[in-house]
Formats: structure tokens, sequence, C-alpha cells
């Protein structure tokens, strides 16, 4: 598994776990939620699944719409590195880099 779709798969999916949690917490449906944010009412199913990556601006957008801060839609803790996956990070990722795909995948 790449570093590419690491991401996607343990990023967007509790991302998309916490959108749809929100969700029906504020009593929206999809249709009621994708009318709001301007796009389709699949849209929002992909992107409750995990299938869809998410651009800042509609995190923000999904956040308003939700009546929570955007930091709340993002997984916290959940995600790690799976073992053995620094070992494939590219050779020229330095120290710094490396700290800041940690970060980002945790």
């Amino acid at each position: 598994m790449s570093v590419r779709q690491l991401a996607f798969a343990d990023i967007y999916k509790p991302l998309g776990q916490l959108v749809r949690a929100f969700r029906t917490r504020a009593g929206l449906s999809q249709q009621e939620l994708a009318d709001k944010i301007g796009l389709t009412r699949t849209s929002v199913t992909n992107i409750e699944k995990g299938r869809q990556r998410i651009p800042l601006d509609l995190l923000f957008a999904l956040a308003d719409a939700l009546k929570v801060a955007p930091r709340e839609l993002l997984p916290s803790g959940s995600v790690t590195l799976p073992a053995g996956i620094e070992e494939k990070l590219p050779k020229e990722f330095d120290e710094a880099q490396r700290r800041a795909l940690r970060r980002i995948v945790s």
C-alpha cells in the first residue's frame, strides 16, 4: 500500500464517519446536507463512506452546515501508520517530512 493509498483509506473513512454522525445529530438527511453545501446526495454518500476526497474549502463548508468547528470533523489519534510503512517511504524524505507524515495520519 502506498502512502497515498494509506492517507485515503485511513483519513477519509474516519472523517466520513464523523460527518455522518454530526449530520445525524443535526437531524439532516444526506440531501439536505448536500443542498446546504452545493453537492449532490451521492457526493455526501461518498464522503460519508470515505470514498471521496475533501478539499479544505469543503471541510469548512461541511463544518458550517453541521454547526461544528472544522477540527471536529478531523479524525484524532485513531489513525496510525501500519507496521513497516516508514521503511517504504522515499529515501529522500528527511526527518521533518517523516514527522509531518506522522502528524497527518495520526
